[in-house]
């Protein structure tokens, strides 16, 4: 079964705690986040998921946090589906066949039990694909 769903704003944002970059903007955060060790993230071609505090600033960063409705989900923190966020979240982690907990935005899905802490992370490598 498909499940249709579209993306509005959200009344309130959802108080970042993680944020995704892309592209030019994945590398200049790497760049900022060498040597970091109380991050933990998920690299992949072109993008970089950070969670933890206190995040880094770099300007293009879209901020993440979790609604208590669906909490193993981090959702853009000015964005909601437009359907209930458990029906959402269940639907696309099943489709996508994506494990718990995952990032889901408008842009990507990310499966973050590969999240691990910074330093540990090859930051170019990851970003190169």
């Amino acid at each position: 079964m498909s499940v249709a769903w579209g993306w509005r704003e959200r009344e309130a944002p959802l108080i970042a705690a993680g944020a995704l970059a892309r592209g030019e903007v994945a590398r200049r955060l790497a760049a900022r986040l060498q040597g970091s060790r109380h991050l933990r993230g998920v690299v992949g071609p072109g993008f970089l998921v950070v969670l933890g505090e206190p995040l880094p600033w770099v300007d293009g960063l879209d901020h993440l946090g979790r609604d208590p409705g669906a909490p193993l989900v981090w959702w853009p923190t000015r964005l909601e589906p437009d359907l209930p966020a458990e029906l959402v979240a269940r639907a696309v982690v099943r489709q996508a066949g994506l494990a718990l907990p995952a990032v889901i935005t408008p842009w990507l899905l990310v499966p973050l039990d590969a999240a691990r802490t910074i330093d540990g992370l090859d930051l170019a490598a990851g970003l190169a694909g």
